[in-house]
């Protein structure tokens, strides 16, 4: 590990949050409808490609919020953004891996 580097959530926006998934510190953010939460409305979840992280929707997670009446979430993928880098994992659930990827998604909605 780096040494001198400043915690993320010293980092983090005032809407930022972090949550344990799998025993990786997860960063995300969310927006919710500013007329409230439409009954049946969707949850979306918006995904950053390489190197991307929730910065990259900062513009659109309110007004798709607001579209579509449900919560929206962006999160960073690890190793990105703010969330953790885990250099090594003991549980083989390999936190760099497409299933992962899948089952941190599902985790966080």
């Amino acid at each position: 590990p780096l040494t001198g580097v400043r915690d993320p959530t010293e980092l983090a926006g005032p809407d930022s949050r972090f949550v344990r998934v799998s025993g990786v510190r997860v960063h995300y953010t969310q927006a919710l409808p500013k007329d409230g939460l439409r009954p049946g409305a969707p949850a979306l979840v918006l995904l950053h490609g390489f190197n991307g992280c929730t910065f990259s929707w900062r513009h659109v997670m309110q007004p798709l919020a607001d579209a579509v009446g449900g919560k929206v979430i962006a999160f960073d993928r690890p190793p990105f953004g703010l969330s953790e880098r885990p250099g090594t994992w003991s549980d083989g659930k390999n936190p760099y891996s497409a299933s992962y990827a899948v089952n941190l998604t599902t985790d966080l909605t």
